[in-house]
Order: C-alpha cells, then structure tokens, then sequence
C-alpha cells in the first residue's frame, strides 16, 4: 500500500508557486511605493528649479515623466490581474495582452525615433499588431461564449 506522500507534490508545488507570486506582488508593491514617490519628487524638483523658469517642464522631461507615470499605471492593472488569478481559478488573457499593449504603446510614445533602428521599430509594430489581433480574439471568443451560453 502506498503511504499517501506522492501526494503531497501537486500540493508542495501549489504552494511554492503561491510564495512566487506573493514575492511578484511584494516587488511590483515596493516598485509602485517607489516609483510613485520618487516620480513626485522628481517632478517638484522639475517645477521648483528655475532653469529655464520656475513652473515650466521641458518636452523631453514631459515625455520621461508621463512615461514614469504610465509605468506605474502597467503595474497597478498588473497588480490587479494577479491579485484576479490568485483569488480565482480564472486566468484574463485578454487583460494581460492589454496591460502588454500599453507598456508597448508607452515605449512607442517615448521613444527617440531619430536614433532608433529600423529593424527595431519593425518589430515592435509587428508586435503591436500581434497584441490587438490577440485582443480582438479573446474579446470575440468571449463574446461568442458569453452568446451560446445565454441562448
């Protein structure tokens, strides 16, 4: 007769992957706790220094911000997915292609497109492309489903 201990595996496994993901939302916590601060401080350091005047941000320094800022909005939303799959047996695919939509679209916006490579630009298109075609699958099947259940 078995001693019952093989299966304590599948259940070690759970749990040592329950103590990953925990870590994941500590660090993603302490990057936002950070983050968020430091970008505040950032910016009353930029508004209170009168190089070139007191109150003006430069374009460049705008763009840096708003992507510190959006960086933050990236990790609340994937915070909130992970929080979503820990609590429930559900895995939001479609949210986790748009939380990857728009930290591409954040790269796209504050890239230097002078000093960039074309193969490089290429692909991150391709890849853009990729996520929507990806989005609009997952939002039809979800539609059809939603649709075969309810009829």
């Amino acid at each position: 007769m078995s001693s019952g201990h093989g299966r304590d595996w599948p259940h070690l496994a759970v749990s040592i992957g329950k103590i990953a993901v925990y870590f994941v939302i500590a660090s993603i916590l302490s990057v936002m706790v950070f983050g968020t601060y430091d970008l505040l401080r950032i910016l009353v350091d930029d508004l209170i220094n009168p190089d070139p005047y007191y109150y003006a941000i430069s374009v460049s320094r705008a763009l840096q911000l708003f992507s510190y800022a959006l960086t933050l909005v990236v990790g609340y939303e994937l915070l909130k997915t992970v929080k979503l799959m820990l609590t429930s047996s559900y895995i939001p695919v479609g949210d986790i292609a748009k939380i990857a939509g728009i930290a591409l679209l954040n790269h796209f916006i504050t890239l230097d497109y002078h000093h960039v490579d074309p193969a490089l630009l290429a692909s991150m298109c391709f890849l853009l492309l990729v996520l929507f075609i990806g989005i609009v699958a997952f939002e039809w099947l979800a539609r059809q489903k939603s649709n075969s259940s309810g009829h």
